[in-house]
C-alpha cells in the first residue's frame, strides 16, 4: 500500500496525485510529499507490487494497458454507434441469403434488425439466442470448444 511509511491522509493524496499526474519521478515524490529518498523508494516498491504503478527509470508511471472486457460485459453496455452500425450492416442481408455471423457485440446489435428470410450460421450461442425468435430465419449453431469469457 503506497503510504505505508506515511500517514493515511498522505496515502490518499499520494494515490490521487499519481492518478492525476500519470507519472512521477522519485525527486517529485520526495519534494511533493516531503519524504526521504528511502521512503520514496519503499513507496514506489509498494505501488509496483500492488500493480498500481509501473516502475520507470527514476520514478513511476500509471499502467496504460486496459484489460479487455469479456463479451458479456461488452454486450451489456449501451452503444449507439454499434447499434447504428448493426442496423446498417443488417441491410446487407438480402432475401434467401446464407450468412455466417461470428461472435461480436456489434453483430449482436445487428441481430435485432435482420428482417429478410435467410439462413444464418454461427458459432456463437449469444448470437443464435438473439435470433431464435425470428421465424423468418433458418438458424444453425456450429459446434466447437466453449470459451466461457468470449
Amino acid at each position: 500500500m503506497w503510504g505505508l511509511y506515511v500517514s493515511r491522509r498522505t496515502f490518499i493524496s499520494n494515490h490521487e496525485f499519481i492518478t492525476q499526474e500519470k507519472s512521477l519521478s522519485k525527486q517529485e515524490i520526495m519534494s511533493t510529499f516531503n519524504i526521504s529518498r528511502d521512503t520514496a523508494r519503499r513507496d514506489i516498491i509498494c505501488l509496483v507490487e500492488q500493480k498500481i504503478a509501473l516502475r520507470t527509470h527514476g520514478g513511476i508511471t500509471l499502467p496504460t494497458v486496459q484489460l479487455r472486457q469479456s463479451f458479456k460485459e461488452r454486450a451489456n453496455l449501451k452503444n449507439s454507434n454499434k447499434d447504428l452500425l448493426g442496423k446498417v450492416a443488417s441491410s446487407y442481408i438480402k432475401k434467401n441469403a446464407i450468412c455466417y455471423l461470428d461472435t461480436s457485440t456489434t453483430v449482436q446489435y445487428m441481430c435485432k434488425y435482420i428482417k429478410e428470410k435467410s439462413t444464418i450460421y454461427s458459432n456463437s450461442i449469444d448470437i443464435i439466442e438473439q435470433l431464435k425468435d425470428n421465424a423468418t430465419l433458418d438458424l444453425h449453431l456450429l459446434g466447437g470448444k466453449l470459451n466461457p469469457v468470449n
